[in-house]
């Protein structure tokens, strides 16, 4: 009789746990669970006033620039969910914030379905948008139906309003343990290497007396880059079309410099950019008419950059994969650069829209001149096929955005089989 209490005590206890499980309540988003697919602005102003019978007073801004929209945030709860409705604060109209649509999604990044939309009115009031969804993926994404400075070059896209999103629902299975995070290592790097400026091919010799490292502006069209096929000339650059500061008679002499520099004691980086367009005077993604988010798209890229590797690198490369204007023996190996960085500011809000990157094209660009995306390029693309221990940095991000860095590398999860394609994060921060 004892034993049949016992029993039925535990399944009374397993029901009313059952029960208490399965009643919907807010799921608390912590910075942790979400991911900025634009890289831009402070999305956690989404979910830091998770009170119904309160009035919401942040909102997480985009910039208007039509490359950043639509705007998307990816939010993994850990493990799986009933989704059972969601309640958005839908703000009032303000300067350049009105309108738009917001879309939710289940499923998981890259596989998106069972979407609804919620058309928002500015009427300063709490919405409940009724979604039901058994996921561990959310994906929220602002939609722009409004633009302003219509009269310009580049209009741009007006922000929605949304001060706050509260997820309700209950979780339909244990919670997925999470890798513990690595423990940072400290480099000891002397201040007299550590201070360095951002200088070109002709800038004085004495400029570069007080410091350690030089990010040396390279636009490729400079070494007569256009194509996969036209053999570059790695000789003195000369009559450099595009804008007046480059339209000079002498550049000056690609392998001198990196030996003068290597013999002053400076870390040469050279910092790859611009279009090569006709006048190279573009910042333009540099996708040729391609898909910007295929990898295959820049193959002139990863071109260029296997050749400027296998000359400056450490490592010798067989002459037959030189493209070089020279004649053999083709010089490669010259050990004179350890650095190579693939772009600048690829993230820029300002100016024309086609010279944004979001952070997948980035990725998919940062792929193809890292190993020419895992090698199936074939041979001659990428830095490390051309050496291996070359530091590969990517194009400096125009402002400190960790959502930006961590959307490339949900990309290269889903797309590198979780490498990525890059050796050291580069971050401008303007003060």
């Amino acid at each position: 009789m004892r034993k049949d209490r016992i029993l039925l005590l535990v399944v009374a206890l397993l029901i009313m746990a059952s029960c208490q499980t399965n009643e919907p309540a807010i799921i608390p988003i912590s910075e942790e669970m979400v991911i900025d697919e634009s890289g831009s602005g402070a999305y956690m102003a989404w979910f830091d006033e998770q009170d119904l019978n309160a009035q919401p007073s942040t909102r997480w801004d985009t910039y208007g620039m039509r490359t950043y929209w639509p705007a998307s945030l990816v939010i993994d709860l850990g493990r799986k969910y009933q989704i059972t409705a969601i309640w958005v604060y839908d703000g009032e109209k303000e300067d350049r914030v009105e309108g738009g649509i917001l879309q939710v999604s289940s499923g998981k990044p890259f596989e998106w379905g069972s979407a609804k939309t919620l058309e928002l009115q500015n009427k300063a009031e709490w919405v409940k948008l009724d979604w039901q969804a058994e996921t561990r993926f959310v994906q929220l994404q602002k939609q722009a139906t409004v633009q302003y400075n219509k009269g310009s070059e580049f209009p741009e896209n007006s922000d929605l309003a949304i001060r706050e999103v509260i997820l309700m629902g209950y979780p339909l299975e244990e919670k997925i343990p999470v890798d513990e995070k690595r423990e940072h290592v400290a480099f000891n790097i002397p201040m007299d290497q550590f201070i360095g400026m951002n200088s070109y091919i002709h800038t004085p010799d004495r400029v570069h007396e007080a410091i350690g490292c030089v990010r040396e502006y390279r636009p490729w069209r400079w070494n007569g880059v256009t194509d996969l096929e036209t053999p570059i000339d790695w000789g003195d650059i000369k009559n450099v079309s595009g804008k007046a500061e480059y339209s000079q008679n002498n550049m000056g002499n690609s392998d001198q410099y990196y030996q003068k520099m290597k013999e002053m004691g400076v870390e040469c980086i050279p910092c790859i950019h611009r279009h090569v367009d006709e006048w190279n005077e573009h910042e333009n993604v540099p996708s040729f008419g391609g898909d910007p988010n295929d990898p295959f798209s820049y193959k002139i890229m990863a071109d260029y950059s296997f050749q400027y590797i296998a000359r400056y690198g450490s490592k010798t490369v067989p002459d037959n994969l030189l493209r070089t204007t020279e004649a053999a023996p083709k010089k490669s190996g010259m050990g004179l650069i350890r650095y190579f960085e693939n772009w600048n500011e690829p993230t820029r809000w300002w100016g024309e829209p086609a010279g944004h990157f979001t952070p997948y094209q980035f990725a998919a660009f940062c792929s193809a001149s890292y190993d020419g995306h895992l090698d199936q390029m074939g041979e001659g693309f990428g830095v490390k096929n051309a050496d291996p221990d070359m530091k590969f940095v990517f194009g400096g991000l125009a402002a400190i955005s960790l959502g930006y860095v961590q959307a490339m590398k949900l990309w290269s999860d889903e797309h590198r089989d979780g490498s990525f394609p890059s050796d050291v994060i580069n971050i401008h921060h303007y003060c």
